[in-house]
């Protein structure tokens, strides 16, 4: 589990583009304790794991890596980017979508891979696949 900590606490320290010595302010703690919990050298106590999962306005759930139902994704989704009723056809987008990871593993599996990528070699790799998914449908 401490190694879906680091990468979690790695990655939304990258997904709000602060460095480790912001995210320590912001918890009121060294910057060395940040660098031994993303290199999984140490884990934060409760405390400390409720503090942060604040500060990312994420669930205790996502920040341990958790697996959540699709039910409670799709609640999340909504909380965070207010979908309504006027985006019906995103819900159905988001539903198909986390039914496409449950039926190919290796997808998701390629996937969690990602996650743990730092944000702008995700970002060039995302690239790449809608330029491989625009060319497929050229075709």
């Amino acid at each position: 589990m401490s190694s879906k900590i680091a990468t979690n606490i790695r990655y939304f320290r990258e997904q709000n583009d602060w460095t480790q010595l912001q995210l320590a302010n912001k918890l009121n703690v060294s910057r060395s304790n940040i660098t031994k919990w993303e290199n999984e050298s140490t884990i934060p106590d409760l405390n400390t794991l409720i503090k942060i999962s604040d500060i990312f306005s994420i669930s205790l759930d996502q920040l341990v890596g958790k697996s959540l139902s699709d039910e409670f994704l799709l609640k999340e989704f909504e909380r965070v980017y207010s979908l309504d009723q006027e985006t019906n056809d995103e819900q159905q987008e988001i539903i198909v979508a986390i039914d496409l990871l449950k039926k190919n593993k290796s997808l998701l599996h390629d996937l969690n891979k990602l996650s743990e990528l730092p944000v702008r070699k995700q970002k060039s790799v995302l690239q790449i696949f809608n330029q491989l998914i625009h060319e497929y449908e050229r075709i």
